[in-house]
């Protein structure tokens, strides 16, 4: 999720995806050098309400992107390391359930 207005939004909107209910509690937000990043399985469904939640806080949004976790998101969740460079042909869509990311 893109956010210009600067460090002090992006800290804001990462406190409002972490501390709402909008996500469940084991939901991953972190500030990136444009916004912030929310790993959630339930991103897909309510990723729009964290947008309404940030406008409400007068936060401006310039960019939303839901995807799902490629293998080596899965892998690296799994067993926290990365896969080689060989091992990433493979395609994101053989992951069943996945946990979406909103950035």
């Amino acid at each position: 999720m893109d956010i210009p207005a600067g460090e002090d939004a992006r800290e804001r909107a990462a406190e409002i995806a972490r501390e709402g209910d909008i996500f469940d509690a084991d939901a991953d937000v972190t500030v990136t050098d444009d916004g912030i990043s929310v790993t959630a399985e339930r991103a897909r469904e309510y990723g729009t309400d964290l947008l309404v939640a940030l406008r409400d806080a007068k936060i401006t949004v310039t960019g939303f992107n839901i995807r799902a976790p490629t293998l080596d998101d899965v892998f690296l969740a799994i067993t926290g390391e990365e896969l080689d460079s060989e091992d990433r042909s493979a395609d994101a869509t053989d992951v069943t359930e996945p946990e979406v990311t909103a950035e």
